[in-house]
């Protein structure tokens, strides 16, 4: 328990709920979310939709049918044939088998994603060390032979990865940084670099950034605020606290923000825009973005030669000039509640 301490004590600190997302009818629910937002967050991340689900997910994560479990290894089917070994384990690893089950049941009724998982992979590895050297010789080079196959699978499919993303074309020249940091991959398929680097070359040095529907500011050599996938767009935090457009917009003049770094494709793959849905939230944002903000720069980003995005960096004004883009967020809640009404 006492390596989770500092977990809750943080979790009451920002949220005032050791235990966020979970128990906000005990605890309340924080500044800036909604339970449609929470409930989404908990729908992306809990696998289990009953318990005929959950006895099923030892089976289902390494066959990649969970979320975010393509690549999770067969770790399973490796552990099967060592059950009639576990016996004949000493007290010590005994004890490390213990973490392992209890880490995993924990994990299990908490999550889906599997790199949360990744604190009890060395008591895993620990455990079947000690289970192969128990084994008849046979049996033992059959499971060797499994680990190493495994081994080696993962370090092909890293690097697959890591081609997909282009890092090795940087490292042999075959690309330069800037191209690395604008072109679409497979993980990330809407950079925002080319905005941050006109803001780092046009913009002056004590502009101030809000960053919406993107969470990648680290090459922004100006003060930002930005949110990851798993906290509340600050933006939204600033439209839920306003009485209306006109005063979001002061109080973002007021903490010295200057400009809105917009990425529509990000934020709508991530689902950012439920962030905007609660009804106050929501025309606040829409009347400011329709109100006070005027387009300073904008890319277009193509998917086999059809625009699927753009990124925009947009000046914050009380006299905006010329037509404004689609309110991307905006249209995607109207779908959503399309969505529900049928």
């Amino acid at each position: 328990c006492v390596p989770v301490v500092p977990w809750l004590i943080k979790n009451i600190i920002y949220c005032g709920n050791p235990f966020f997302p979970f128990a906000a009818s005990v605890f309340g629910m924080p500044d800036g979310y909604t339970k449609e937002m929470i409930s989404n967050f908990l729908a992306d991340t809990h696998p289990q939709g009953g318990f005929i689900s959950w006895i099923r997910h030892p089976l289902d994560l390494p066959r990649g049918e969970l979320e975010s479990s393509a690549l999770f290894p067969p770790l399973l089917f490796i552990i099967l044939p060592m059950l009639p070994y576990i016996w004949k384990l000493s007290p010590a690893t005994r004890i490390i088998s213990a973490f392992l089950i209890s880490g995993w049941l924990l994990w299990s009724f908490a999550s889906s994603m599997p790199r949360f998982l990744i604190p009890v992979f060395p008591a895993a590895s620990l455990l079947m060390a000690e289970i192969c050297e128990k084994m008849p010789c046979k049996i033992k080079r059959t499971f060797q032979a499994s680990m190493l196959a495994m081994c080696v699978l993962s370090f092909v499919m890293l690097f697959a990865m890591n081609s997909n993303h282009g890092r090795a074309f940087v490292f042999f020249n075959k690309m330069t940084e800037d191209e690395y940091l604008a072109h679409l991959n497979q993980m990330y398929p809407f950079p925002v670099w080319r905005a941050i680097d006109y803001i780092n070359r046009i913009q002056p040095e004590n502009s101030k950034i809000m960053f919406l529907g993107d969470s990648r500011s680290f090459y922004l050599k100006r003060s930002n605020a930005a949110a990851s996938v798993f906290n509340t767009e600050p933006l939204a935090k600033y439209a839920a606290k306003a009485e209306n457009a006109y005063e979001m917009y002061k109080m973002l003049r007021q903490d010295g923000f200057t400009h809105l770094l917009f990425n529509p494709g990000e934020g709508i793959r991530n689902k950012r825009y439920m962030q905007f849905s609660e009804e106050r939230t929501r025309k606040n944002f829409n009347d400011f973005y329709a109100g006070f903000t005027e387009v300073s720069f904008a890319e277009n980003q193509s998917i086999n030669g059809n625009i699927a995005n753009t990124v925009f960096v947009m000046r914050l004004t009380d006299s905006p000039q010329g037509g404004m883009p689609a309110n991307y967020f905006d249209i995607m809640l109207n779908n959503e509640e399309k969505k529900k009404q049928n």
